[in-house]
């Protein structure tokens, strides 16, 4: 509940999809109302309420690959910063290695999974969103 006792979480699918312009708050891009969900920022069952300031509208695979995971604060401007991928990483949806023609040619995305950045292969990175595995 928020602090007037009213659950945003309650309010209807369409009425946050307008709040939020229909952009996922996790992928950044436009969600039809049929593939929409509600999410908790901050997850119930580590504490997180119904109120306004703790929904937000992702897509439903979106939602699903965040599960109870509580992302950092600045968990967007962790991943636009590059990361220094060290030789020898592995990509942590394939498991293949990475290698530096990849890194130059921009074929590798962080992304934030199980609490933790990761990069991975953008191609893997599609698959997995796809079809919202983990």
């Amino acid at each position: 509940m928020s602090r007037n006792g009213v659950s945003y979480y309650s309010k209807p699918l369409a009425q946050i999809h307008s709040d939020f312009k229909g952009i996922c708050a996790l992928c950044g891009r436009y969600v039809e109302l049929k593939d929409a969900s509600r999410d908790h920022i901050v997850p119930r069952s580590q504490g997180g309420g119904n109120g306004r300031d703790n929904i937000q509208l992702t897509h439903k695979r979106c939602n699903n690959m965040k599960g109870d995971i509580l992302y950092p604060q600045d968990w967007q401007e962790q991943l636009k910063r590059s990361m220094a991928i060290p030789k020898g990483y592995h990509c942590s949806y394939c498991s293949q290695p990475i290698e530096k023609w990849q890194k130059t040619r921009k074929l590798i995305v962080n992304a934030i999974i199980n609490g933790k950045i990761v990069a991975l292969h953008d191609w893997c990175n599609e698959e997995r969103v796809k079809y919202g595995s983990y």
